[in-house]
């Protein structure tokens, strides 16, 4: 079942997926605007994140991430933007090194 829960600029539907109960099914699609939100409302940030470790913690869900060759990160926002500038630092000398172009 898929349930779109519009308004106050994404904050309502995130609120109810930080609310809800660790199932492996709830699932946050994201857009810009949860990143803008997040830099306005820093309570926002620390509840998703607790629900997002939550769910990770979650043994069947390890263990289905790592089935699909995924690799879940418990930790925290600050720890996963270093992760993401790291990754994109390291990704772009590949692309520039490949020679890569978008058309």
């Amino acid at each position: 079942m898929i349930e779109n829960k519009p308004g106050a600029g994404n904050n309502i539907g995130t609120e109810a997926v930080v609310n809800a109960e660790p199932d492996g099914y709830t699932v946050l699609l994201v857009n810009p605007a949860n990143f803008i939100n997040a830099t306005l409302y820093s309570n926002l940030i620390a509840k998703l994140n607790r629900a997002i470790n939550a769910v990770l913690a979650e043994p069947e869900i390890k263990k289905r991430m790592i089935e699909l060759g995924g690799e879940p990160l418990i930790g925290t926002p600050d720890a996963f933007g270093a992760m993401i500038a790291a990754e994109t630092a390291k990704w772009a000398k590949v692309v520039e090194f490949a020679g890569v172009r978008i058309e």
